[in-house]
């Protein structure tokens, strides 16, 4: 049953529209679009300044490949979600079979780890323009934010979507994927491949070399 208050709502608002009469249900339906758009526009301008700051650092001239590097680094670490990332990489079969100290070296590692690992493939993308679309709302707090990436000559090079999760009432950014190519199931996949073959510790060996590589975050 429709409450007066309600009904009050809806006839001020056909007022203001110029007399047209305007049902409750489409006052309720044109409030939920407008918070729908505004819960769309803070992952939006997040992914936004993102790619604005990262290509910024790609593209300057001052700094050398280290400090660069180290700088995408710096910016990825403060605007990832790390810890739903660093849960999703490892199955729970494999942090069951992991010893405790195994586990602790692993979360130790992972922030410089998957900072570097990022940073090697943003690198190249966000040295390129990137175009925002459009943003799709998975569920509450949970968003993808789609983007185009363009070569130098103008062409369309590939699609790149943006996963941003609401953790605290900020965005956070938690996968990117490049053609439908998740990051983080990709190395997922390559951090199973390696435990199976090689065993945890080997596992330990290859986020070290990753760090070393690209360097550590000061």
């Amino acid at each position: 049953m429709i409450s007066s208050s309600t009904c009050l709502r809806a006839f001020v608002l056909s007022l203001a529209l110029g007399g047209i009469c305007v049902a409750p249900s489409f006052v309720a339906k044109a409030q939920a679009a407008e918070s729908s758009t505004e819960a769309t526009e803070a992952p939006k301008a997040f992914v936004g300044g993102l790619v604005d700051t990262l290509r910024a650092l790609a593209t300057s001239s001052d700094d050398g490949d280290d400090e660069r590097k180290a700088g995408f680094r710096d910016v990825l670490v403060k605007d990832m979600e790390i810890r739903r990332m660093q849960r999703f990489l490892l199955s729970s079969e494999q942090r069951k079979s992991a010893s405790e100290d195994d586990l602790t070296a692993y979360n130790q590692l992972f922030p410089d780890y998957i900072a570097a690992a990022y940073a090697d493939s943003i690198d190249e993308l966000v040295s390129r323009t990137v175009k925002i679309n459009d943003v799709v709302e998975r569920r509450p707090g949970d968003f993808i934010v789609r983007s185009k990436l363009y070569a130098d000559d103008g062409g369309e090079r590939a699609g790149i979507d943006w996963r941003v999760l609401e953790v605290d009432g900020e965005p956070r950014l938690v996968d990117v994927m490049v053609d439908g190519l998740s990051f983080n199931i990709e190395r997922r996949a390559q951090f199973t491949a390696i435990i199976q073959k090689d065993g945890f510790g080997a596992l330990l060996d290859h986020m070290n070399e990753q760090i070393e590589v690209g360097g550590t975050i000061e």
